[in-house]
């Protein structure tokens, strides 16, 4: 029909007479919008065909082969439960026994609150307090 970049109003008027009287500028632009498809369109064709080799590459990469041996719940048999990452706070004996080790309890450190005023839940029907400070906000 007619090359895109060296197309004029007037080239395009002559072609069109239907086309509206407006500002050149708004006209090239939408103009340029319907041009840029079709460059866009060798643009995706390129970045298909480099998708296309980097995927026939990544399917004859070597895996490792330590992936390999790591087994999750859905890898391992039926039966295995891998457990939820706690340790554990002893060992087992020979004889079927658990033997606990003091070292390996966890050791939680509380303060002390005896003379502590607040208490320890709030009412879920809280009332409006009255506060007399100067800083407080009302």
């Amino acid at each position: 029909m007619f090359d895109s970049f060296t197309a004029t109003r007037q080239d395009l008027e002559l072609q069109n007479p239907n086309i509206p009287n407006c500002k050149p500028s708004i006209f090239f632009f939408f103009f340029s919008l319907l041009t840029e498809a079709s460059t866009l369109t060798g643009y995706m064709e390129a970045k298909m065909a480099l998708g296309l080799l980097l995927g026939i590459a990544r399917a004859y990469r070597r895996k490792r082969t330590s992936s390999l041996n790591i087994l999750t719940s859905k890898t391992g048999p039926r039966d295995y439960y891998k457990g939820k990452n706690c340790k554990p706070t002893g060992f087992h004996t020979r004889k079927g026994g658990y033997v606990v080790v003091q070292e390996k309890l966890p050791n939680y450190v509380v303060p002390d609150l005896t003379d502590f005023k607040l208490k320890p839940y709030v009412s879920q029907v809280a009332i409006n307090a009255n506060t007399t400070d100067a800083g407080a906000s009302k």
